[in-house]
């Protein structure tokens, strides 16, 4: 495996063939409160593109950006950094909705969910949510902050989003459901709150 991170998007489109090395899976019906987002989805950090897509479900658009690399000696992974990604149809549609959540996986063998991000209000909401599921949460003090003004969660219309890092068993299929049912009632529970007024 080569440890390559690309610094933007123009840099892996010139090294990599779209619909053989990457492609973009997107479902936007129209612009609404939520665009959630796997910008490493496939095989860059795997579980992320399923679990974003199981969120969204039929009430808000998706993003996912997908590696189709097959792992191996030779494998390199797609991947940009958060606050440098910078693929123009990711950042179009972030930039019509009021909020965006992004969907990452860590090299982490525990049982916890990181959240980060600019939004306090929706952090705080979908740790209640997943609490209630019985999930581990850290969401002070790690190194999954997302706190930087690049970083795709925070570049929706209010400039401030959730950053949701998955560490390696919650990103297995038998986990799809569940996390995402809880994540997804966060959200939920936020627009009720907030959906009118932000």
């Amino acid at each position: 495996m080569v440890s390559k991170y690309y610094k933007s998007y123009k840099e892996l489109k010139r090294d990599n063939r779209y619909g053989i090395d990457y492609q973009i899976d997107a479902r936007i019906l129209f612009p609404k409160g939520f665009l959630i987002v796997a910008p490493h989805g496939g095989t860059i950090e795997p579980g992320t593109s399923e679990i974003t897509k199981k969120i969204a479900a039929n009430k808000f658009n998706y993003y996912s950006f997908e590696s189709l690399r097959a792992y191996g000696p030779d494998y390199i992974s797609l991947h940009i950094t958060s606050h440098l990604f910078d693929e123009p149809e990711c950042i179009r549609w972030s930039k019509q909705h009021k909020w965006v959540v992004t969907l990452h996986g860590c090299n982490d063998q525990s049982q916890k969910v990181y959240l980060g991000g600019l939004n306090q209000e929706l952090k705080i909401s979908v740790k209640n949510s997943l609490r209630e599921g019985r999930f581990s949460i850290a969401d002070d003090g790690h190194k999954y902050g997302g706190v930087h003004r690049r970083n795709i969660c925070n570049i929706g219309k209010n400039r401030s989003g959730l950053q949701i890092e998955l560490a390696i068993p919650l990103r297995q299929p038998k986990v799809f459901d569940l996390i995402s049912f809880y994540i997804g009632k966060g959200l939920d529970t936020f627009l009720k709150k907030y959906g009118k007024t932000n």
